[in-house]
């Protein structure tokens, strides 16, 4: 059994109060019932603490605290930051005008690359446009217009005057009669009769096409019904579709 005497010390002792420690110590190492009894006091006095009310204890009592724990608990004031621990290590003065010209020098190299670059670039750019033009460049779209009632019939050829090829397309164009062929023309005024630029297979949509002698950069276009192979002028002269040079 646990003495009274002991438990009664163990209890000032989690308040902080023991007056002789050392006593303590021994019984608790000989008794484990005391030192299950010390662990119980130090848990409850930590609660009481988390449970007391806070307010500020008076001057006089702190100046004693302070008295007691000595001067080594003094709060010493924090350092203020200075701009001098941000200063670099002083250097000679032809060191840092050397610096500061391999710097320039730097910058100077990659403007002159960046320059070199961007020409490098542009020639390249002329170049390829040189070597590759656009196929599609100065490209003319004409739409034929119909001559007579061919309900909702289409015709559209795109025309290159630079290469002199082209292509005619076909929409709702209903196949030819037996024994008959579409034939399309190139009607440039310089020329005494349409020029021939191949009959459209049947049953094809689209077709392409060139014609080498023709002189007009905007030439006119027809189509007509030929006998089957076409024919090398006009000779039926049902013409279908048809636009006019220069338009």
């Amino acid at each position: 059994m646990t003495d009274p005497r002991m438990e009664e010390k163990a209890a000032l002792a989690a308040m902080g109060w023991s007056e002789n420690p050392a006593t303590l110590d021994r019984a608790v190492e000989q008794d484990p019932a005391l030192a299950q009894a010390v662990r119980e006091f130090a848990d409850a006095a930590g609660m009481l603490a988390y449970d007391a009310n806070q307010f500020e204890p008076p001057r006089a009592l702190r100046g004693r605290i302070m008295d007691l724990l000595g001067p080594q608990v003094a709060v010493e004031p924090k350092p203020k930051l200075s701009l001098r621990l941000l200063h670099f290590p002083s250097m000679p003065r032809t060191m840092t005008y050397a610096l500061a010209a391999c710097l320039m020098g730097v910058a100077l190299f990659q403007a002159a690359l960046i320059l070199m670059l961007d020409s490098r670039l542009d020639s390249f750019r002329a170049s390829a446009t040189t070597a590759h033009p656009n196929p599609f460049s100065g490209v003319q779209l004409v739409d034929l217009a119909p001559q007579g009632d061919h309900g909702d019939a289409k015709i559209m050829v795109a025309w290159n005057p630079k290469t002199r090829c082209g292509m005619v397309s076909m929409s709702n164009m209903p196949p030819p009669p037996p024994g008959n062929d579409y034939q399309l023309w190139v009607l440039d005024p310089s020329k005494p009769a349409p020029v021939s630029a191949g009959v459209v297979p049947r049953g094809a949509t689209t077709q392409h096409f060139v014609v080498s002698d023709v002189e007009m950069a905007r030439p006119g276009f027809a189509v007509s019904m030929e006998p089957e192979g076409g024919r090398p002028e006009p000779t039926t002269g049902q013409i279908l579709f048809a636009v006019a040079p220069g338009s």
